[in-house]
């Protein structure tokens, strides 16, 4: 995941917004499948949301991550739904996974 996230930041950089929102998206579902144990075939917004309320993540982070994830989703397929930046985008993905690495075991 923290390769994937390296990767988007030499999109962000290069300015590469299709490669960059799909390497965020990737690395968010390859972390969340890892830390979870649930093949990203099987993964979902329900089970991923389910499954780190479990694991003791907040509700808020919780609502951060997918809200993160639509961010992607839009920019890629719906790009004027999306009104943030690839900055934000980076800078959120990148937090919530350092929440994630301190708080699941």
């Amino acid at each position: 995941a923290n390769k994937r996230l390296r990767e988007a930041s030499v999109f962000l950089k290069n300015n590469d917004a299709e490669k960059f929102f799909e390497s965020v998206i990737k690395a968010l579902w390859g972390y969340l499948s890892d830390k979870l144990s649930i093949p990203v075939a099987g993964l979902n917004r329900e089970k991923a949301s389910e499954s780190l309320l479990n694991k003791g993540i907040d509700q808020e982070t919780v609502a951060e991550l997918l809200k993160i994830i639509d961010d992607c989703e839009f920019a890629r397929y719906a790009p004027a739904a999306f009104s943030g930046t690839m900055k934000d985008v980076y800078d959120g993905a990148a937090r919530i996974m350092g929440i994630f690495e301190k708080q699941i075991k």
